[in-house]
């Protein structure tokens, strides 16, 4: 990289897909990137779409990775979805979108003991759980924002 040029975030993407997380997986700088990515930028980006918009993108089904990272992005979509009556997509009741036995992100004893006990369903249900207070009503921003109708 040029001295002075700035690292290009994976997902300052024009569009938005799911397959833009899948794809970004590998090439984010480490885990904690990709945590932010998922739960952090997914949720605000899906609620900041329009209804025609964010439909299209959640029934598109994207390309796994092959990590455990895609259990986390199931337990996101299924979760965000559940918060605000939408309709969980079919291709997130897939095998690859599961993880068994379940992953705990956090490597903290005492946060993995507050996940497994407060942990929402989805992510339970998807085998990757992340620590519960990184969520909130709306799925994973702690700034005010609601989703359009």
């Amino acid at each position: 990289m040029a001295h002075g040029a700035q690292p290009r975030h994976p997902l300052s993407l024009r569009g938005l897909s799911l397959d833009d997380y899948t794809g970004c997986i590998a090439g984010a700088e480490d885990d904690t990137e990709r945590q932010r990515m998922i739960i952090r930028d997914l949720p605000r980006k899906l609620h900041a779409m329009t209804r025609e918009q964010r439909y299209r993108t959640l029934h598109a089904r994207p390309a796994p990775s092959s990590t455990r990272w895609d259990a986390l992005i199931g337990g996101m979509v299924e979760h965000v979805a559940w918060l605000n009556g939408w309709e969980n997509p079919r291709w997130n009741e897939a095998p690859e979108w599961f993880l068994a036995p379940p992953w705990f992100v956090t490597d903290s004893p005492s946060i993995r003991a507050d996940a497994a006990m407060y942990g929402p369903g989805a992510f339970i249900r998807h085998g990757a759980i992340p620590d519960p207070l990184e969520l909130d009503e709306r799925g994973g921003e702690r700034f005010a924002w609601m989703a359009r109708s």
